[in-house]
């Protein structure tokens, strides 16, 4: 079973994966004072220790759908599945990732949870996602940034 999840823009991708792929609190997920409410500097605790008190622990939230190495680190989290990714045949293709369960009868060659994307990280960071039953779906926004109705 799939829950599908509007976002407005990669960052909040990101948060998503750090949080459910990761299992990072969102909670412990923030954007700092210094940043003046840029949502795009985002930091998390890692050390599983109050916010409030361990804020010398946090770390930037890495850029996962933008660095494949980044992404790549969320593969091991999808226990049981291995992982198949596939690029373009022609410019301007989409690049493929998906996961399927280890020993499989009767496998097609088609992944089961699969994603496609511009980049092959979107593609791995989608993947992941949709592994552990969240799909991503865009929020259609104005030009001031707000949702649309």
């Amino acid at each position: 079973m799939s829950k599908t999840i509007q976002v407005k823009d990669w960052r909040e991708v990101d948060t998503l994966f750090l949080s459910r792929v990761f299992g990072f609190p969102a909670r412990k997920i923030f954007t700092p004072d210094w940043a003046e409410g840029d949502t795009s500097i985002l930091y998390y605790i890692p050390s599983g220790k109050p916010r409030r008190t361990h804020m010398i622990d946090a770390e930037p939230v890495p850029y996962y759908s933008s660095l494949l190495d980044a992404a790549m680190k969320g593969i091991e989290k999808i226990e049981g599945h291995w992982l198949r990714l596939t690029s373009p045949f022609n410019p301007g293709d989409w690049w493929y990732a998906g996961f399927s369960r280890h020993n499989m009868a009767g496998w097609d060659g088609r992944p089961d949870k699969y994603a496609r994307s511009d980049t092959p990280a979107r593609a791995v960071v989608l993947a992941c996602l949709k592994a552990k039953g969240i799909g991503i779906e865009f929020a259609a926004l104005d030009a001031a940034g707000e949702k649309k109705t």
